[in-house]
């Protein structure tokens, strides 16, 4: 089956139980874990620095296994792959309910980021190789549209959960959740078995040759948009950090954290198809400068709160902001990949996001350690600044206007 057949039979709906709808599971057990993974770590007993370390340990399981999943990928069929991501993922997290110190805590944390980037990698891949370039930017919207439901709801249950049942039961309904989502999996799997030969990838032959063949004459560009990212990252695990700990610094509990993190997603929700036709009509960069530039000063407003209200107006704020990003560092990385090898070059791109969102909590941990937690948000905040001056006047446009 050529690339063009393959790309007028694959339609957006056709996508919705096989993918939307276990990556909705997916991504709301991974949002009940949201408000709860600072404050389990604080309840292990971590320092605030600590704590940092714990939040952005998901992040580097995600940064150690970015290359191994992209290989990983290339070379297999996804059912098979997405179905060890979320068993796995189900797996670990019914053991992290069991987990009584920090440093078990820590290594879970890594083997579920790890898992994570497994299932993100294989489903960016399978929007790559079956969707052209002028529909792919709704496409990825609607991955991050699924993520934000799950982000919108999972925290709402994961607070509640751990405020009635104490934070490990949390884990528990992760597991339960991400066993669902095994299940659509099963039920949609004949869409990928009828893609098998579309989405499968050339032989792996490592990294360094997909990544060396797409920056060539072009690296600079290449690098610019890999720190554009980074920066974007920063933000959004910043805001997964810096959240819970000022919520617990006010005084709010686990359950009020949750339900600010739910009406925050919300927001991004209404936003995140219109980002992905802005997208794909207007160009990427009309989606990244508003995503930084709204959520840096939704970050700047956290420490100017002191209570349930205000931080709840922050971080919707934030939300404004991060709506506009939906989908905009898959399809950035969509963009920029080769047509064969996509696997190991996505492997190296989300390689340079995660190292953002690994900085981001160590970076907060560290200022909150030495100056203090209010200054935190203001840091990270300035970050976004840099990123917005980055992505308007260094970054080029990866919509080109044939495809627009």
């Amino acid at each position: 089956m050529s690339s063009d057949e393959t790309t007028r039979a694959v339609g957006i709906r056709s996508l919705m139980l096989p993918l939307y709808v276990p990556t909705t599971c997916i991504m709301f057990g991974y949002g009940m874990i949201i408000p709860v993974l600072p404050l389990f770590a604080r309840f292990l007993g971590a320092g605030l620095g600590l704590t940092g370390v714990v939040v952005s340990m998901r992040s580097a399981g995600s940064l150690v296994f970015d290359l191994p999943a992209g290989a990983i990928i290339s070379r297999g069929a996804r059912l098979p792959v997405l179905l060890v991501a979320a068993a796995g993922a189900a797996v670990v997290a019914a053991v992290t309910g069991f987990a009584d110190r920090i440093a078990s805590l820590v290594f879970l944390t890594i083997a579920m980021g790890a898992l994570h980037v497994l299932w993100v990698l294989s489903i960016q891949t399978h929007i790559r190789q079956n969707l052209p370039a002028h529909r792919r930017g709704r496409a990825m919207a609607l991955v991050g549209g699924t993520t934000r439901v799950g982000w919108m709801l999972g925290p709402i249950v994961g607070g509640f959960i751990g405020k009635r049942f104490g934070l490990h039961a949390v884990y528990f309904g992760q597991a339960l959740i991400c066993f669902a989502a095994v299940i659509f999996l099963l039920i949609g799997s004949s869409h990928y078995h009828v893609k098998a030969r579309a989405l499968k990838g050339e032989p792996f032959r490592g990294p360094g040759i997909p990544f060396l063949r797409t920056v060539q004459g072009r690296w600079r560009s290449f690098l610019l948009v890999g720190l554009g990212v980074i920066t974007l990252q920063v933000l959004r695990i910043g805001r997964q950090t810096l959240i819970p700990l000022w919520g617990e610094r006010i005084g709010l509990d686990v359950a009020a954290i949750g339900l600010i993190f739910g009406v925050s997603r919300a927001v991004e929700l209404l936003l995140f198809y219109p980002a992905g036709i802005l997208m794909d009509r207007l160009g990427r960069k009309w989606a990244a400068v508003p995503c930084i530039a709204i959520q840096s000063l939704g970050l700047a407003l956290i420490p100017l709160t002191g209570g349930f209200l205000g931080l709840m107006m922050a971080s919707v704020v934030a939300g404004v902001g991060n709506g506009f990003g939906s989908g905009i560092v898959l399809t950035l990385g969509a963009d920029l990949s080769p047509d064969a090898s996509t696997g190991e070059f996505l492997g190296i791109w989300h390689l340079m996001g995660d190292f953002g969102a690994v900085s981001g909590p160590l970076l907060i941990g560290a200022v909150a350690q030495v100056i203090g937690l209010q200054a935190a948000p203001l840091f990270i905040a300035g970050i976004g600044i840099a990123g917005v001056w980055l992505m308007i006047f260094k970054v080029a446009e990866t919509l080109s206007k044939t495809s627009r």
